[in-house]
């Protein structure tokens, strides 16, 4: 599967989860867009985090400010997903989806199952 692809239907799947406590005359707003927007954008940046840290040898100072800036990343991405019931889980291993999201529907994507969340798609 694409990237696009995947990351389409990311976008649908957040937008689902965001609106699915909404009642029929309420309306929809671009929540669920700008909050998938902003997990998709920080786990770009942890995966290249990620990969960089597997592949380059750094010095103390260059790892210290990767670390902080992936610890920035997690935090903006459990903030923004906190008011919605979503936890995000990060994996620090570039192989595969370094975030993963369990969403209060229980929907899931990934090889772990149920318990191992919604894969987000990155580069």
């Amino acid at each position: 599967m694409s990237y696009q692809k995947d990351r389409d239907e990311f976008i649908g799947v957040i937008v689902q989860e965001c609106n699915a406590g909404r009642d029929r005359n309420h309306a929809v707003s671009d929540a669920g867009v700008n909050l998938a927007r902003l997990i998709l954008r920080n786990a770009a940046t942890m995966q290249r985090l990620a990969e960089r840290a597997c592949s380059v040898e750094m010095s103390e100072r260059q790892a210290t400010r990767e670390e902080k800036q992936d610890a920035a990343c997690q935090a903006r991405i459990e903030a923004a997903c906190k008011p919605w019931g979503i936890v995000p889980t990060f994996n620090g291993d570039p192989r595969g989806a370094v975030v993963k999201l369990i969403l209060p529907s229980g929907r899931w994507n990934s090889w772990g199952g149920k318990e191992d969340g919604f894969c987000v798609p990155t580069r």
